[in-house]
């Protein structure tokens, strides 16, 4: 049979076959690109019913639209196809959004919500500025800057907590503007107004602050191997604001309808506690820590006791360039450990402390929580702690530059944080805070508690270059002391806890200080140009008359003008070591000098007079002796000088004790010269040798020998009296009525040496006692006397 189909079937199977694979037409409508997004989204058709179309309106959903196309004219397709026959593309809207497919059909997750731009600019804020003042040393700052950033980025509480120390770092700096170019007699409506605003940051801090707390609170209760690392970020997030909240808290004093001048009367200790609670993150997942990505913020290279093998160098590095409170805090640190365990010692033997620490309602509730059976156990334990600390400090004054591309301080200061001396909150125990809650009146345990707590403080302003720490601290120092006085504790506040008395206004903790004023620039200058000018003068004597033996007068102007000028420059800067040493010195070793030749002029004229039998110390041993004694004066005070400036701890009162020696050997060497002097007088005067009588009755007018023991002599009391002032001056101390008014200096010291060289230099005993007429010794005497008559 033939294959092939027959003609009556042949239609029907090939109708079937095109019906089966026709292909489908959709449904002829009109395209349109006026949808609104969630229409797109779904990619379902849009019926563009404004403001809610159908489906968003059946579903329950937001509807939003693209804005209007531009109007466009209305032709007829036969006319545009008869205009243009070619066919163009639309422009398109510039501001339509961009289409993206995305799986699914999710709700918008910014629909509703509007960008915070305060938040924006905290957190950029922190990016650019707040990660880089976190911390000192590079490794650490890394981690402010990279790790807790991105960290924060995955948990919500983590961001309100870094927000939070954002908006505290915004506001301490915008208040150190504020009180650096305003003064309290500025405009008040102004201040009024930037505390306002501050207020209103102030509240958005708190804000984030407290619901960044509250979620750290869940993630610390479901706290895990895995979560651990957050919670760590987040403790070092809390432990950061609670340091920077110092700063802050008296800006809410306008709200409270205090003036800008007030401060609280308590000191704030709240942030202790919240310190120390976040401890128990560590302990519990130290090893899990120790190898995270945190794990910079655990490791302190020199937050160990090295320092018991170390401060017992005598070589301190760092303290020659070391600042002014660094300079008072070594010099005081021992000795104000052993005040307050001198003070411990003494409460705990007292019958009255301790009756009234047992009334006392604070020491009540304390033997009910069994939190502090022994008051002064604690206070000893407590010292223990602060004395480890301090030896850390002390232990870094030892360190060699380290090398660093920073200053001298900063490296200081870097070194100082690699010891960890800022976490002594975490070493002191949880009786001593419970102990700083004043109510009403202070009894004696808990003022001396506080007193010890300023001791602490103290750490903290040597940390000057981290904002958190430099400024809070010092009002807070502030207010224990007005805490002290109010309870009447005149003993622990000057005797007891100097150090926190007198580093109100960081003048000093203890009793040294390089000035007790700030040295005169007017007055500095003046003595330099005078001194300098006189130096010259008698440097152009020495060439002239060739009195050579005349040169050490001349140095001891020379170190006249070095020490003025240092002088001067102290003016500026009352801190610097070694200017203060190098002044000092200067004006402390012309005067030997000035003595030194007025030792060989009185040498020269008895030979000169052929009166060596008149002497009562023999001339050949005359100068030598007293030279002798002299270059001893001088040699002592230019070692207490030196000592002063050497950087030890006990440097500065052993120097001035040998520069006291120093003059006073200077002093006894003096006045046996003068009756030494005076006895020779006396004798030539009533033995008179042959060329004592050649002008010997001369006026003024003219020098002759006469006239050199009149220039002896008063330059000799000018010295003893200069002598006399500086001793009783070192004698009284540092803190002594003379040393701290500049005034006495300038009137018992720069003057009288002054006019010591105006007097030697328009009398000049050159003149006479010059090396040609000393020669000129030989022949008879008539000839002797007519050639000095001539002369």
């Amino acid at each position: 049979m033939s294959d092939t189909p027959s003609p009556s079937a042949t239609p029907t199977a090939q109708s079937g076959s095109r019906a089966r694979y026709e292909k489908r037409h959709r449904a002829r409508h009109l395209k349109s690109r006026n949808g609104c997004y969630t229409c797109k989204q779904r990619r379902v058709k849009c019926d563009e019913v404004r403001p809610v179309c159908g489906a968003c309106s059946f579903r329950g959903e937001s509807c939003s639209f693209p804005p209007p196309a531009p109007p466009t004219s209305v032709d007829s397709e036969d006319s545009r196809r008869s205009r243009n026959p070619r066919r163009v593309a639309p422009v398109p809207n510039p501001l339509q959004p961009l289409e993206f497919y995305l799986p699914g059909s999710p709700e918008p997750s910014l629909h509703g919500r509007i960008i915070n731009m305060a938040d924006m600019n905290l957190l950029t804020k922190f990016m650019l500025q707040t990660s880089k003042k976190m911390s000192l040393h590079p490794r650490r700052m890394l981690i402010w800057q990279q790790v807790i950033p991105d960290m924060a980025a995955q948990k919500e509480y983590l961001m309100h907590l870094l927000l939070a120390l954002a908006g505290a770092h915004t506001l301490y700096e915008s208040d150190m503007a504020r009180t650096g170019t305003l003064n309290k007699d500025d405009n008040q409506s102004n201040t009024s107004s930037i505390d306002n605003s501050a207020i209103r940051d102030l509240h958005r801090v708190i804000e984030h602050h407290q619901r960044g707390l509250e979620g750290f609170r869940e993630a610390l209760s479901d706290m895990s191997a895995s979560t651990a690392e957050y919670v760590f970020c987040g403790s070092l997030l809390i432990v950061a604001f609670a340091f920077a909240s110092l700063s802050i808290r008296d800006l809410n004093m306008t709200e409270l309808g205090l003036s800008n001048g007030e401060i609280y009367e308590t000191p704030f200790t709240d942030w202790l506690h919240l310190v120390r609670g976040l401890t128990s993150v560590l302990q519990e997942h130290w090893f899990t820590l120790k190898t995270s990505r945190l794990r910079s913020m655990l490791h302190y290279d020199y937050a160990n006791d090295d320092w018991r093998h170390t401060l017992s160098l005598a070589r301190v590095p760092r303290l020659t360039y070391g600042s002014r409170v660094v300079l008072i805090f070594t010099q005081g640190a021992t000795h104000s450990l052993s005040m307050l365990r001198t003070y411990a010692a003494t409460l705990s033997s007292s019958p009255a402390a301790n009756e009234a620490n047992a009334t006392s309602p604070q020491s009540s509730s304390d033997t009910q929580t069994g939190n502090a059976d022994n008051p002064s156990q604690e206070h000893a334990n407590t010292i223990d702690k602060l004395e480890e600390i301090y030896m850390r400090i002390l232990n870094v004054f030892h360190f060699s530059d380290s090398g660093r591309d920073c200053s001298a301080s900063r490296d200081f200061q870097i070194d100082l944080e690699e010891a960890a001396v800022a976490s002594w909150p975490s070493m002191v125990s949880n009786a001593f805070i419970t102990s700083l809650k004043p109510r009403g009146q202070v009894e004696i345990a808990e003022g001396f508690s506080y007193t010890i707590l300023a001791h602490f403080y103290l750490v903290f302003l040597l940390l000057g270059d981290l904002w958190y720490l430099n400024r809070a601290f010092h009002k807070e120092i502030q207010k224990i002391f007005r805490l002290q006085v109010k309870r009447k504790l005149v003993d622990i506040c000057h005797h007891h806890s100097s150090t926190s008395t007198e580093m109100d206004s960081t003048e000093g903790m203890f009793e040294f200080k390089l000035y007790r004023y700030t040295p005169s620039l007017g007055a500095a200058v003046l003595f330099l140009i005078l001194f300098a000018l006189i130096t010259l003068y008698h440097l152009y004597q020495v060439i002239r008359l060739r009195s050579w033996y005349f040169l050490v007068f001349v140095f001891g102007g020379v170190f006249q003008v070095i020490g003025y000028i240092c002088r001067a420059l102290a003016h500026n800067d009352t801190n610097s070591i070694p200017i203060y040493s190098i002044g000092t010195i200067m004006i402390l070793l012309a005067p030997p000098l000035y003595a030194a030749s007025i030792y060989m002029t009185l040498g020269r004229l008895i030979k000169y007079l052929d009166a060596e039998a008149l002497s009562i110390v023999p001339t050949r041993w005359l100068t030598l002796i007293f030279v002798i004694g002299d270059v001893v004066a001088f040699v002592m005070q230019a070692a207490g000088g030196g000592i002063m400036a050497s950087g030890s701890l006990s440097a500065m009162n052993t120097g001035e004790t040998v520069t006291i020696v120093g003059l006073a050997v200077q002093l006894a060497f003096f006045s046996v010269f003068i009756v030494t002097s005076t006895i020779f007088h006396w004798r030539i005067h009533h033995n008179p040798t042959e060329r004592s009588l050649i002008k010997g009755q001369s006026k003024w007018t003219e020098t002759t020998w006469v006239t050199v023991m009149g220039v002896l002599y008063v330059s000799s009391v000018l010295i003893l009296v200069r002598s006399i002032f500086r001793l009783i001056e070192y004698a009284q101390g540092n803190a002594g009525y003379l040393i701290s008014h500049e005034v006495f200096m300038y009137v018992f010291d720069s003057m009288l040496m002054f006019f010591t060289m105006v007097v030697m230099g328009f009398y000049h005993p050159s003149k006479l006692l010059n090396p040609g007429r000393m020669g000129r010794q030989s022949g008879d005497t008539t000839t002797q006397l007519y050639r000095l008559e001539s002369a």
